[in-house]
């Protein structure tokens, strides 16, 4: 059974919003009239996180909830997500919504309409919209590290790090079973495992409106450890890892 688009939220200690989050997602796909399907898989939440998603799953048999036994990261979380969807569009975004779920009309349009393969949120490109307020350290980092993400590892992406990205069903299959990498890293591995698979990746605006004002990213440590990160995706793509199965 298929359904026509399936959203992945992966959640650790998300008790305070992830009630209202699944209301808001389902409320907007049965208004819009999708087939849908909502897939929260907690990353080992310590909290209520789970109890509230099974409890919501309970009262909607559109609403899936998977489990990590222990936290496992977001990517591991994501790619567990998108390899159990059933859509012909499988999305992921974040469990804060900082992401607004309407912005899901634009990846599923152009991937339904056959424009694009893969289809990723960017907040540099031309009619996005930033509510929130970054601090010019963060603004900084993030220049330097997309530089280098463009220059090691894919070329021609200006954003690989925004939480709202879509995939058609096959490529969702075939670039997530490639998936190595666990942590924040992920974003630029799936996206350059794409590219390697030669399938269409576009960028589209993205509206950031708001952020859960709590973060677990130390900007040094995990800065240090995805310039890092990069520099493995190329190792493995030496050793054949990014082969097509």
């Amino acid at each position: 059974m298929s359904v026509e688009i399936s959203i992945v939220i992966p959640a650790y200690n998300e008790e305070r919003v992830i009630g209202e989050t699944i209301n808001r997602v389902t409320t907007y796909l049965e208004h819009r009239g999708l087939d849908y399907e909502l897939i929260i898989v907690s990353d080992g939440s310590t909290d209520m996180t789970l109890r509230i998603a099974e409890s919501e799953s309970g009262k909607n048999a559109r609403i899936r909830v998977l489990e990590n036994k222990q936290r496992m990261g977001k990517g591991f979380t994501v790619k567990k997500g998108a390899l159990a969807a059933l859509g012909r569009v499988v999305v992921f975004t974040d469990a804060d919504l900082s992401y607004p779920i309407e912005e899901v009309e634009k990846p599923l349009r152009l991937i339904l309409d056959n424009h694009t393969d893969v289809a990723i949120g960017s907040r540099t490109v031309r009619g996005a919209e930033i509510e929130v307020h970054i601090s010019p350290l963060r603004k900084v980092m993030s220049m330097v590290f997309n530089l280098f993400v463009r220059i090691i590892a894919v070329p021609g992406i200006g954003d690989t790090q925004c939480g709202f990205k879509a995939f058609s069903a096959h490529a969702a299959r075939d670039i997530f079973s490639l998936q190595t990498m666990s942590g924040f890293s992920f974003d630029v591995e799936i996206i350059y495992i794409a590219k390697k698979l030669r399938y269409k990746v576009t960028e589209f605006p993205i509206h950031l409106a708001v952020t859960s004002g709590k973060s677990s990213i130390n900007p040094l440590r995990d800065s240090i450890k995805m310039f890092i990160d990069i520099i493995r995706i190329r190792l493995l793509d030496l050793q054949g890892r990014y082969k097509k199965v």
